[in-house]
């Protein structure tokens, strides 16, 4: 069998989640195991045991079906690739030049920090290159019109199209466009996510705007329901066709005496703090890039990328409304001035 992740198989979330709390990783940890073993061990019924073990045999052919020529390629060339630059200065700086295929960044702050401005130009260096991109918005913080300016910003003069770039209508048809609002509408997006981008493989970017606002108001077993399955999703994407993917969320408040918080001090009973709306492990690690955007005055702040083996900051300056660098533009590592954050909530 393959030593491919379990998670690029097609299967329902409950048989990944109970093969992951089995200790199962890889395909190739199947080999030998028969329907009825798999169901005692896993506590699935011997239908789903059975499409389990179907769907983790090897396909007839030489390539996976659910890949296709471009993805291929796509998924070869991504190791040397060159980054795709976010236009944003200090971003660009803590990311060493931009995202990479495959991988994912998670970009977070307090209201207004201007993360729905980042984003919205995260997309240019995409579709400069002629890739796709879908752009799901949960919050309506981002509407098809302002989208559409921010690309349009970074399109070239009308002679562009003699040199081989896209001109500003075709990179706006390559960025795909959907609103969502309810949990019910997120499940039945990411349902449908991997069908829809076997019959797009141009697509090479995903953006999750807002990813925190439709969990609002669930359970904490509904949202880590939920959440689990997004990680899932975007695990069989990233191996499966080396998508990138850009997720944004509000801070979270909450007392900095949390029990979950480790490192809250001892004297933090009554105080509050802003925390990540997503602890550390609900993306794929390894991969995942998670960046805080920390305003320091009305005009300026830090962006901070919380690596524990190497924390860094760039700092930011604001000028008309956008995010640039800073007056000082080395990264500080290890560095944590400015406002403090806490641990991930869960």
């Amino acid at each position: 069998m393959s030593a491919r992740p379990l998670l690029t198989l097609s299967l329902p979330p409950a048989t990944l989640s109970a093969l992951a709390a089995a200790g199962y990783e890889l395909i190739s940890e199947l080999a030998g195991a028969t329907p009825e073993q798999l169901a005692r061990e896993l506590n699935l019924d011997l239908p789903a045991s059975q499409a389990l073990l179907s769907a983790a045999r090897p396909a007839p052919t030489g390539a996976p079906a659910t890949q296709s020529a471009a993805a291929l390629i796509r998924l070869g060339a991504s190791a040397g690739a060159q980054p795709f630059p976010t236009s944003c200065g200090p971003l660009d700086d803590l990311l060493q030049g931009g995202l990479r295929r495959g991988t994912v960044l998670e970009l977070s702050g307090p209201p207004g920090c201007g993360a729905a401005q980042v984003v919205a130009r995260v997309p240019r260096a995409f579709v400069d290159a002629g890739e796709g991109v879908l752009f799901v918005d949960m919050q309506g913080m981002t509407p098809p019109a302002v989208l559409a300016r921010a690309i349009d910003a970074g399109a070239g003069a009308a002679s562009d199209s003699e040199m081989g770039a896209p001109t500003a209508q075709a990179r706006r048809d390559l960025v795909q466009y959907l609103a969502l609002r309810s949990p019910l509408e997120l499940v039945v997006f990411l349902r449908n996510l991997p069908a829809y981008l076997a019959a797009r493989p141009s697509i090479s970017l995903l953006v999750l705007n807002s990813l925190s606002f439709p969990l609002q108001g669930l359970t904490n077993k509904d949202r880590d329901g939920l959440l689990d399955t997004v990680k899932q999703t975007l695990a069989r994407a990233r191996a499966s066709m080396s998508l990138c993917t850009v997720i944004t969320s509000h801070l979270l408040s909450r007392p900095a005496g949390d029990p979950a918080d480790p490192g809250a001090p001892a004297d933090a009973a009554g105080r509050w703090v802003m925390a990540p709306a997503f602890a550390s492990h609900r993306f794929t690690q390894g991969h995942t890039h998670r960046v805080l955007i920390v305003p320091q005055t009305k005009d300026s702040g830090v962006m901070r990328l919380l690596d524990p083996r190497q924390p860094r900051e760039a700092r930011f300056r604001r000028v008309a409304g956008r995010i640039e660098r800073g007056r000082d533009r080395a990264a500080h590592h290890g560095s944590h001035a400015g406002t403090q954050a806490s641990q991930p909530h869960p």
